[in-house]
């Protein structure tokens, strides 16, 4: 009996740990991150942003929502020059924009200066 007995417990544990052998390992998992830097390039595929002195190119798909303050924009609209915060998913080596917000520009207060008059011009 105890034969039988300590050979099922040893089947059952061959078993099990066959079982775990072959099971696969877990993909890793996209991670979201946001990121901010000067815009050097973009296109309809593709968005390069500089940060901390090094490119970081991000890929621009048909779910990647892009504003510029409270206005969505096309990526066309993207230009070199500005400023922009990207959040992305990083599967592998592959950044993917799932939002980019262009920074606008915020305008400049005129702190009691009074406005520049233009020289009126003389008829002849």
């Amino acid at each position: 009996m105890k034969k039988v007995l300590l050979m099922t417990v040893a089947v059952a544990f061959l078993a099990t740990s066959a079982f775990a052998q072959t099971r696969k390992p877990a993909e890793k998992i996209a991670t979201v991150t946001r990121i901010s830097g000067a815009i050097v390039k973009a296109d309809a595929a593709g968005l390069t942003l500089k940060v901390k002195g090094k490119d970081e190119t991000f890929v621009i798909n048909a779910s990647t929502k892009i504003t510029a303050g409270a206005k969505i924009i096309a990526a066309a609209d993207l230009k070199a020059g500005g400023n922009a915060t990207v959040t992305y998913t990083k599967a592998g080596e592959t950044m993917t924009a799932t939002k980019v917000a262009v920074a606008t520009p915020k305008p400049v207060a005129n702190k009691g200066q009074k406005p520049v008059e233009k020289p009126v011009e003389k008829k002849k």
